[in-house]
């Protein structure tokens, strides 16, 4: 049986920021937000058949379950760039390379087995200590963000503290939605399951493939790049060719 994860949230930290995108960020999001309107409509009603089939038979459809991760973290990506968290136009499908691909990622785990027929049913009253806390995380993103609007905007830069401050209270506020939709049962940890804000993203070394070597024999040692050793220059061709 599927295990029931938690979801995560992460923002590669980028420092410098365009100042122009900034200023006219509440006009930039105005096509994701028509778009995510109509994705909203639909939402309405499947949202609806997901309650009813868990409450019935346990089970959580499982194309409904791809469509709502999937309208998810389309959400969550164009938040977050409204959010200044991110100066990277967020892609407009739901699901595919270009999201996997985008610096902001809530990752929803896979579907379980089998639901609580119980915590379905009952998901309003369960979800009121989360709302709580999501209105006040919702208080914390907000400040954040209006304060890296002015910061962005002046200098062309954004603080890591600031950056992580936002991040803070969006991040629950994301992690909220999957248990809202019923796809985990979990309540959202006030930090990210690991017990700390995500680190940006950073290129992972690579290291040299070890050289083998036939049985019984030795491999000579590889000479460093900066002092390659010389050539021997060619010997003539006894064949004339």
């Amino acid at each position: 049986m599927s295990a029931d994860i938690q979801p995560t949230f992460t923002a590669a930290f980028v420092e410098d920021r365009s100042r122009l995108t900034t200023f006219f960020r509440i006009l930039m999001v105005i096509p994701h937000m028509i778009v995510l309107w109509v994705y909203s409509i639909a939402a309405f009603f499947t949202i609806i058949a997901a309650w009813f089939a868990v409450v019935i038979t346990g089970q959580y459809p499982a194309g409904l379950y791809r469509f709502h991760a999937n309208l998810l973290r389309f959400g969550a990506n164009l938040n977050a760039y409204f959010s200044l968290l991110t100066d990277d136009f967020p892609p407009f499908g739901l699901g595919g390379e270009e999201t996997d691909r985008y610096p902001v990622q809530l990752m929803i785990g896979p579907r379980k087995d089998g639901y609580s027929r119980l915590l379905a049913f009952f998901r309003l009253i369960v979800a009121i200590p989360v709302m709580v806390i999501g209105y006040a995380m919702q208080l914390v993103w907000q400040v954040g963000m209006l304060c890296s609007w002015f910061v962005i905007v002046v200098t062309g830069k954004q603080i890591k503290g600031l950056q992580e401050f936002t991040e803070l209270g969006f991040s629950y506020v994301a992690r909220s939605g999957p248990y809202y939709l019923l796809l985990t049962e979990k309540w959202p940890t006030l930090m990210n399951p690991d017990g700390a804000l995500p680190p940006a993203a950073e290129p992972t070394p690579i290291e040299p493939a070890p050289v083998a070597s036939a049985p019984g024999s030795f491999a000579a040692p590889q000479a460093p790049a900066a002092t390659p050793e010389p050539t021997a220059p060619p010997q003539p061709n006894p064949f004339g060719e």
